[in-house]
């Protein structure tokens, strides 16, 4: 009994720290388990987060190029305002506010830059689509009208064509007056009539661009109707000719008038290629910064 008694005391004695290792054993092993979980936790929430930014990132620099081909062909006399366009400006701004929600804030402010970029450019490309569209008209007029002068033979020229040559001739004389006419203080009821002129196509424009086109829209009627009065006799004679053509409503013969008085479509064309060259910076920047946070770019052209 002696002996069993003694060997339980040992296995006792043995049990005791034996006992108190296996309980900082489970304590570690316990403490591990969380530390391993709260990981698991984090690195799945981090993917959660970096899941639902990328797809954030690619929405929004898919809108941006989407609206930055439209407002390229928009600049090119094409895609005037309608639903699909003003849609096409309420998925950027939707995605903007994705962008600033998933953050992080760095990446925003670039994104801001993009869509403030792209606004100025819908607002240059719009303004610019009617004249391009008027000019166009009229450069395709003048081409028919000299084709036609050129294959007449029986000595009679179509009094038509002959208008339409003469009327271009007035408009290139316009330029040379810029100086004089600029500097003239147009009468408040000449200004009232220009943006008359102005307001069907002010109107037509999304809500938010109606603003900015109606300011660049008196600028540019004060600059045309001081031409009336800088040069009144150019002007009176150019505009008389335009609308013996026969083929010009008055917005259209107001346009041309406009274009060359004021070089208005060379300017527009300038502002929108710098508009253009300061979007593709932005939007490599955009694409930098996400690729800082991200394993692989974002799956857009370059």
């Amino acid at each position: 009994m002696q002996v069993e008694t003694i060997s339980a005391l040992i296995g006792a004695a043995v049990a005791i720290p034996a006992s108190g290792v296996a309980y900082a054993v489970g304590r570690h092993q316990a403490a591990a388990t969380i530390s391993a979980a709260r990981a698991q936790v984090a690195a799945g929430h981090k993917q959660w987060r970096d899941d639902k930014r990328r797809s954030a990132w690619l929405a929004f620099i898919r809108a941006a190029d989407d609206l930055a081909s439209k407002a390229a062909t928009m600049s090119r006399g094409g895609t005037p305002h309608d639903p699909e366009f003003e849609s096409t400006i309420s998925e950027i701004h939707n995605r903007l506010a994705d962008v600033e929600f998933d953050g992080p804030p760095e990446i925003f402010k670039i994104a801001r830059n993009v869509d403030h970029i792209l606004t100025e450019r819908l607002i240059l490309a719009a303004f610019l689509r009617p004249y391009m569209v008027t000019q166009r008209k009229f450069d395709r007029m003048l081409a028919e009208a000299r084709q036609e002068i050129a294959v007449t033979t029986s000595g009679e020229v179509p009094a038509r064509s002959l208008r339409i040559v003469e009327a271009n001739q007035s408009l290139e004389a316009l330029p040379g007056q810029l100086g004089a006419t600029s500097a003239a203080s147009p009468p408040e009821s000449a200004m009232h009539t220009a943006m008359m002129m102005f307001a069907p196509f002010i109107e037509s424009a999304g809500r938010e661009f109606r603003e900015p086109l109606a300011l660049i829209a008196e600028g540019i009627a004060r600059i045309a109707v001081s031409g009336s009065v800088g040069a009144p006799t150019q002007f009176s004679d150019a505009e008389r000719k335009l609308r013996e053509c026969e083929a010009l409503d008055q917005g259209e013969i107001a346009a041309l008038l406009v274009i060359h008085t004021s070089h208005l479509i060379s300017i527009l064309e300038r502002d929108l290629r710098r508009s253009r060259d300061l979007f593709r910076e932005a939007r490599t920047a955009f694409l930098q910064e996400t690729e800082k946070h991200l394993e692989a770019r974002l799956p857009v052209p370059s």
